[in-house]
């Protein structure tokens, strides 16, 4: 079960403990725990409150003061900060990609499931989006790594993270303020306004605003490659756009009121209702030039610099509203309601290419004479034009103790669903002809019903032996309603009585613009410009101009039992160990009904769940007389049916012989993940602290030979290197999953230097450092044009605070302070890979004031 390479890692942690251990043994003192500074003391990762140092899971827990001094506003900021955790952005759709022990979902779509669980206040948040909003006002952030299907359940394979937000405070009446300045003219002001209205009820009132300019370099694509005066890409949606409106900008805000309530000495209540505005332009792709020098060389750019023709425009409303009712039925036994309500709405429009088109050569030209590329035949615009996202969620717990022999908590869980969306693809120069093509996939009703039973115990054999078992039963339903998908690909899309689609409504003739005459001639050129193109061609017409090449009515149901069983031992007041056997379970789903041969066979690409075993064992312990907070956790899981989405062929026109391709969920066979983790703080004297991380992972596919590999197939075959092979019958057995370094840590520390009277000054610095990891399942890196890799990376940040000791304070910092570049993202791309990329160097002030 565990791996060679691992061994003198468990060896190398194994002694340390014991060294740690032997070295403290005579002065163990039997008490609580101690906080250090601004670190999390209690949290509720079983659902109930627990000291973070005697919680049997691997759980990361950072208070908002850490948060704010990393530079954390979203999810998108804490992958750093968390062992074996990747996060990664989807710039099309705004989709957060969670990576937790190599356990992730590359779906953002409303068919898609996420593999790591988000919660805010102990409510589930469904979509990928939601990971977008806002952290500010928390009380903590709880990252709980490993399956959590027992108290958490659906879609929680890989773990959970858990947003807290502040309680209302009854004694005072306070206001709070931070307001931060930094490069690319980023504002950010953050205030919280405390309430007491009286001595049991109180509320607490939050807003955050944040506005910055773009930080890449943004040209409008009016470019004129073959010097006949008129744009080359299509202008429709094209303008000029100030640097505020640039892709990479910020511009974003949101809104809190909570309302908390003693109604008795027995029964509270709280209330929260919640905004979240995002009006950003959306990230960006571009390539690695040393990975591809000739496209920069050429084009004159960067990892830094794009030319648009469709800017980005993203409008994303979340609103939000949350309840909790508590209420002691005795002393030992507490009943506890948690509902939540949330409306996201979402409009987007991306420009998928970025202008990085093929440059020219023997290789690129137009008319299929043997050409592998388009000169802009890669031109393509990608749009949410509406969305909205409905869910409801109920959840009714029974918890207690009995007579301090047993801990228990029994619930039931209710979770629904209720999604529309209208998406667009458009590639006006399509097709190597070139000849223009679109997509509408509308979708009014797409529902989930989910529901489950659950409970967990903990038995207290002795002071010092526990044991837990927990169970949870799922059914899981999902509808699509109504869904129809509207097409039409240069002159070959016919729906199944044989209509024909046209993206120019019939304006290019009846061959689309296509020269049959001159197909095969080096010297084509395409028969129409942007200029021909016009307003309500395409997806802006679909009903019109495309025609219907798929419905989406369809009902699937899943019912599966998820378990924990855990054994935890204490070796005194402040060190235990811990183990145990978990399931995680991400239920199963369907695609979008494809027409697979244009004669009505509609086929829905059912997929299986995805499950996850994990076998854990842990330390956690408080060492050197109360200094050292020590935990760590070594574990193997065993991961089946992954669900892996792709673009790919799925069948042929019976007519015109079209390939017909669709975004398509498959089950990978089975990987193979094992790790170990290891977390400190250690407070080296009065005004020195070192913290940080360790982390290990080795997370492999054992079989998978069904993969469909369509990584850069031409060049591969062109260069002498590996096949692509049929699609669907590809071998990546052996692989590591995307996303998985094979070492990772971060370093922390602080230090205090104390002026005369209340003052100090704080320095910080924290350095993180990654291996190198593949971005794809491919793990391509025979050719180093078309590498998948993403090399070994750091990062360092760093702060300078002064406190003044009166309630107010100012901080400096610097984050990636070497201003790496480092991928965060595969697109793929004609030619070239594009990559998404991280942030530059970033600097700034903080003021922060308390009334």
């Amino acid at each position: 079960m565990w791996s060679k390479s691992m061994k003198p890692l468990a060896y190398f942690v194994a002694a340390a403990i014991g060294s740690l251990y032997a070295a403290d043994e005579g002065e163990q003192k039997q008490k609580k725990k101690n906080q250090l500074d601004d670190e999390v003391l209690v949290i509720t990762a079983t659902k109930v409150k627990t000291e973070l140092m005697e919680t049997p899971i691997a759980v990361t827990a950072l208070s908002q003061s850490q948060l704010n001094r990393s530079g954390v506003s979203d999810a998108r900021d804490i992958g750093n900060l968390v062992p074996n955790m990747d996060i990664s952005f989807s710039p099309s759709d705004s989709g957060v990609q969670m990576t937790m022990r190599g356990v992730s979902s590359n779906n953002f779509t409303e068919l898609g499931d996420p593999s790591v669980g988000f919660h805010v206040d102990g409510v589930y948040s469904p979509r990928p989006q939601g990971a977008m909003a806002l952290m500010y006002d928390l009380e903590r952030l709880e990252v709980l790594r490993g399956p959590q299907g027992t108290l958490y359940g659906r879609n929680a394979t890989a773990g959970s993270v858990n947003l807290i937000t502040k309680d209302p405070d009854f004694n005072e009446f306070t206001t709070d303020v931070l307001f931060e300045l930094g490069n690319y003219n980023q504002r950010q002001l953050r205030t919280t306004v405390n309430i007491p209205l009286t001595n049991t009820f109180a509320l607490r009132a939050n807003y955050f605003v944040e506005q910055r300019d773009g930080y890449i370099d943004q040209f409008m694509d009016v470019r004129d490659r073959d010097n006949d005066g008129i744009p080359d890409v299509d202008q429709r949606r094209n303008y000029a756009v100030n640097d505020s409106d640039e892709y990479t900008n910020s511009d974003r805000y949101g809104m809190r009121i909570t309302s908390l309530w003693d109604v008795t000495e027995k029964l509270t209540a709280r209330f929260a209702l919640e905004r979240f505005q995002d009006n950003s332009a959306g990230g960006y792709v571009a390539p690695d030039c040393k990975q591809s020098p000739a496209a920069c060389a050429y084009y004159g750019g960067d990892e830094r610099t794009v030319w648009v023709n469709v800017p980005g425009e993203l409008d994303m409303t979340i609103d939000s509203f949350r309840a909790k009712l508590s209420y002691f039925i005795s002393d030992d036994v507490q009943l506890v309601y948690n509902a939540g309500w949330a409306y996201q709405e979402r409009s987007q429009q991306w420009d998928a290419d970025m202008g990085w088109f093929p440059t020219p050569g023997p290789d690129t030209g137009w008319g299929w004479s043997g050409y592998l590329y388009t000169p802009w035949g890669d031109d393509q615009y990608l749009a949410t034009r509406w969305s909205d996202y409905k869910s409801i969620s109920h959840e009714l717990q029974l918890q207690g103790t009995y007579e301090d022999k047993v801990s228990w908590i029994v619930g039931y869980f209710n979770f629904t669903e209720d999604n529309a969306i209208h998406f667009d693809v458009e590639s006006p120069f399509c097709c190597g002809a070139p000849t223009p093509g679109a997509g509408s996939f509308i979708q009014p009703e797409r529902l989930l019903d989910s529901e489950a039973l659950f409970s967990q115990a903990t038995f207290h054999w002795s002071e010092d032996l526990h044991f837990t078992f927990g169970y949870r039963t799922t059914t899981d339903r999902k509808r699509d309603i109504g869904g129809v998908n509207w097409g039409a690909w240069g002159p070959w899309s016919y729906d199944a009585n044989g209509n024909r689609g046209s993206f120019s409504g019939g304006a290019f003739g009846p061959d689309e613009g296509i020269d049959w005459g001159i197909v095969n001639d080096p010297g084509a050129i395409p028969t129409y410009t942007s200029d021909d193109l016009l307003p309500g061609m395409g997806t802006q017409d679909y009903a019109n101009n495309l025609v219907i090449v798929g419905y989406n009515d369809t009902d699937h149901k899943w019912t599966k039992g998820t378990w924990r069983v855990g054994v935890d031992y204490d070796l005194d007041a402040d060190n235990f160990l811990y183990s145990y056997v978990a399931t995680g379970y991400k239920a199963g789903g369907f695609g979008d009904g494809v027409d697979i041969d244009g004669l009505g066979t509609i086929q829905f690409f059912g997929y299986k769940p995805e499950e996850l075993i994990n076998y854990e064992v842990g330390y956690k312990g408080v060492l050197l007389d109360d200094k050292l907070n020590f935990a760590v956790s070594a574990f193997v899981s065993d991961y089946d049916d992954k669900q892996v989405t792709t673009f790919r062929k799925v069948g042929e026109h019976a007519v015109t012989d079209q390939d017909i391709s669709t975004l398509l969920t498959e089950n990978a066979a089975q990987a193979s993940i094992s790790g170990l983790e290891v977390e400190f703080s250690w407070r080296l004297s009065e005004q020195d602290k070192l913290s940080g991380h360790f982390a290990y992972l080795d997370a492999t596919y054992d079989e998978w030979t069904g993969y469909s590999d369509g990584w850069y197939c031409a060049e591969r075959e062109a260069a002498g290197a590996s096949l692509c092979g049929e699609q669907g019958e590809g071998d990546v057995s052996g692989n590591r999953l995307p996303y998985t370094p094979e070492f990772s840590w971060t370093l922390n520390y602080e230090r205090v230097f104390e002026l005369a009277g209340d003052g100090a000054i704080t320095t910080w610095l924290s350095v993180h450092w990654e291996d190198d990891s593949h971005l794809t399942d491919r793990n391509f890196d025979e050719l180093p044009a078309y590498s998948d890799v993403r090399d070994a990376w750091h990062n360092i940040n760093a702060s300078v605070r002064y406190d003044t000791g009166q309630d107010w304070y100012l901080e400096a910092y610097v984050y990636n302070a070497t201003d790496e570049l480092v991928k965060t993202w595969s697109n793929g791309g004609a030619q070239y890979p594009k990559w998404g990329w991280n942030s530059p160097r970033m600097l700034g002030i903080r003021y922060s004031n308390q009334f």
